[in-house]
């Protein structure tokens, strides 16, 4: 995962800090990671121009971070569920995202 950097606007370094906490990040390619950093950077740059953001580069941000799976509304189109891991009744095992979606591959 790339770091976030000190020149972004306070609102797209705190963007990449939640994709970090998100459930979705668990299955996040190197690539995705760059995309994110790349609209970062981008946006950072729109919103420290000091001119108001255009409709059209939030219109590009917005479908290029639904590609990332950052709103429920995504996440629901591609049938992308996910839950906070739960404790399992053999003894309190923390199970994550990642091993029920394997579970699920391999049935």
């Amino acid at each position: 995962m790339p770091r976030v950097s000190p020149h972004w606007h306070p609102l797209m370094k705190d963007w990449f800090r939640s994709l970090k906490e998100s459930g979705q990040s668990q299955f996040y390619e190197a690539s995705d990671w760059q995309t994110a950093r790349l609209l970062a950077e981008i946006m950072s740059q729109e919103l420290n121009s000091g001119e108001p953001v255009k409709a059209a580069m939030l219109g590009e941000f917005n479908r290029a971070a639904a590609s990332l799976m950052t709103t429920e509304g995504e996440r629901r189109r591609l049938r992308v569920e996910l839950q906070a891991p739960q404790a399992q009744e053999d003894g309190g095992k923390v199970v994550s995202i990642m091993d029920r979606y394997r579970e699920k591959l391999s049935e």
